[in-house]
């Protein structure tokens, strides 16, 4: 069987499948795919002409070590209730990753329910953000005197300048456009929760966009500059949900604002192009490299075998060559190694890595220090 891009009737059964299998109302799904899904980018698996799998690859962009990197956010993963547990949504994947290089993207991501699925097709964990629930007793006693409810133009505005204000200062984020933020407004109005921006001192500091209404709440997305003013945010959808619990999908840097709270790291790479991706990163410039590092690929051979590693001026490139590497991992690792998971020296020891390597992987902890990645997209 062999993905095909979906189009007419197969997109029609595509967002049946979508609702069976995610519960959403048929206004959510049009929108989501008419404002965020363009035209060619709803993958699925069919079996005598009848849909099976499908899965959606929405166009990000990473920034990843100083380089934007197109990439595929991959949402709507979804198989038919009856045929589940058969193999359709596996076959789907290993023809859809050749695919995604096609379209151009050099990595993917996503943030999946079961982390294990995602592992056999090269996935390496990088957890971008974290699912954490907050409970109205975690918050000190605020006047919320600093935050506002806002609705429309105000609240996009508002929520996209402490956004790009994280961006600017984050090493690996997903960079929105416009559209994005219209999007995520009109969700929420129609899905009875809203957007809380946090001020001081007349500019915005932090916000938080969740969903539900009275009785509870979650917390699609958040940023903030400060984490009072956050705190502060966070009480006023309290009030505004009339609930004693929040379930929130926040950024790593949440673990400090809630020691106490019950943490999920959440969000998972694949790297589709290294070779590409490579040549957009930025190094140190008195960085100067020159080792042979092995790849394992098992789903994209443009990726497997020894490549020659090479950095100089601030700049980073890798060429195919013969010979035996002095460092080696899996395609998840160096999906890690990227996104700042992980340094080089972390995976010795632990299946990614071989047990010799000590020398070289501490060399190339120079070139990939680990550095969270920080996320805010949800969708």
């Amino acid at each position: 069987m062999e993905a095909e891009i979906l189009r007419g009737a197969k997109i029609r059964e595509a967002k049946g499948i979508w609702k069976q299998a995610f519960g959403d109302d048929d206004g959510f799904i049009d929108g989501y795919f008419k404002r965020r899904v363009p035209k060619g980018h709803v993958l699925g698996l069919s079996a005598d002409e009848k849909l099976m799998s499908m899965l959606c690859t929405v166009p990000m962009r990473f920034k990843i070590r100083g380089g934007l990197i197109p990439a595929a956010l991959i949402t709507g993963v979804a198989t038919r209730p009856e045929m589940r547990g058969k193999g359709h949504m596996a076959a789907l994947f290993e023809a859809a990753l050749p695919k995604l290089r096609a379209m151009g993207f050099l990595m993917s991501y996503l943030h999946p329910e079961v982390l294990g699925f995602y592992e056999k097709f090269g996935y390496g964990y990088t957890a971008s953000c974290t699912r954490c629930v907050i409970t109205r007793d975690m918050l000190p006693v605020m006047n919320m005197k600093k935050s506002m409810l806002l609705e429309g133009s105000r609240a996009e505005k508002g929520a996209q300048d402490v956004y790009w204000q994280a961006f600017n200062r984050n090493p690996c984020i997903l960079q929105r456009r416009k559209k994005d933020w219209r999007f995520i407004m009109d969700d929420v109005k129609g899905d009875g929760g809203g957007c809380v921006l946090g001020i001081d001192e007349k500019s915005a500091k932090a916000y938080a966009v969740w969903h539900g209404s009275s009785g509870e709440a979650k917390i699609t997305e958040a940023a903030w500059e400060d984490g009072d003013i956050l705190m502060d945010v966070l009480q006023r959808i309290f009030e505004n949900a009339r609930t004693e619990r929040i379930d929130a999908v926040l950024p790593m840097k949440a673990v400090e604002l809630f020691p106490t709270a019950q943490i999920q790291d959440f969000g998972m790479s694949r790297v589709i192009d290294m070779q590409a991706l490579m040549q957009r990163m930025r190094v140190s410039a008195d960085v100067r490299i020159k080792m042979k590092v092995g790849i394992y690929d098992g789903l994209l051979r443009w990726n497997d075998g020894v490549f020659q590693l090479v950095c100089s001026n601030g700049r980073a490139a890798i060429r195919r060559v013969e010979g035996r590497a002095a460092f080696e991992c899996g395609i998840e690792g160096w999906a890690q190694l990227l996104c700042g998971y992980a340094k080089p020296s972390e995976l010795i020891g632990k299946g990614k890595a071989a047990e010799n390597e000590h020398g070289a992987a501490e060399v190339l902890d120079k070139i990939f220090p680990k550095k969270p990645c920080t996320c805010f997209e949800t969708y």
